[in-house]
């Protein structure tokens, strides 16, 4: 029997992966053991050498991976484009914020907002800072855990709106997805799948990349908040 492959993601792309995983399993008879956390701290679980098989991370991180030799050389695959949202309340009807003056409106009416430690928490801090958000002693900027996602945070009151991926806001407990950030702020960010350079199992490893990354399974990423 061979052995399961791990693959090692960021928390942007767990719960698809859990559902392509799941469907994998079943499709190929090959056991597949996913590990999802923060991208920072993915990033650098591969570097210390925690066993992996595949590695799917956005894709600066997983250029530099590949830099370093952590990744085989060629490997990279593009799986899913994400844009970043944000999130409210369930019981907060405001409206979509279509332009960044509406969007600046809502957030200071909020005055709590919460952001992840992957690429939508950097974009929203350099927008604060740019702002003069980080001047107004009435805002505060709270940054979820790693691990932990902003939805939480939001469903449990502890922030009043939140800014992080589509696929981490859409369909989780408590929280309204109040759309996408406006065009001129928006950040879409690429992520993609590598095979790791310590995996036992490339050739393994391969095949499940391109099975993840196929066409056919196009709409189970949209349906999780994907392109």
């Amino acid at each position: 029997m061979t052995a399961p492959l791990v693959l090692i993601s960021s928390m942007a792309t767990r719960h698809v992966l859990a559902e392509l995983v799941d469907a994998y399993r079943r499709e190929s008879g090959q056991a597949v053991t996913l590990q999802a956390m923060g991208g920072v701290k993915a990033a650098e679980a591969v570097r210390d050498g925690a066993r992996a098989d595949v590695v799917l991370l956005a894709s600066k991180p997983m250029a530099d991976l590949e830099a370093e030799g952590h990744l085989g050389a060629g490997s990279l695959t593009r799986f899913a484009r994400s844009l970043i949202a944000l999130g409210l309340p369930e019981n907060d009807a405001s409206p979509v914020p279509e332009t960044v003056a509406a969007l600046q409106a809502l957030l200071r009416r909020a005055g709590t907002v919460g952001y992840s430690t992957g690429p939508s928490g950097d974009r929203l801090v350099a927008l604060w800072t740019q702002w003069g958000f980080d001047r107004d002693p009435t805002l505060v900027l709270t940054q979820a855990p790693a691990g932990v996602p902003v939805a939480r945070l939001i469903a449990e009151g502890t922030i009043n709106a939140g800014v992080q991926q589509l696929s981490e806001l859409k369909n989780q407990p408590g929280v309204r997805v109040a759309g996408l950030l406006p065009e001129g702020v928006q950040l879409a960010t690429d992520f993609v799948a590598g095979v790791a350079s310590r995996s036992s199992q490339p050739a393994r490893a391969q095949a499940l990349i391109r099975w993840l990354t196929s066409p056919a399974h196009g709409s189970i990423r949209q349906r999780h908040g994907l392109l």
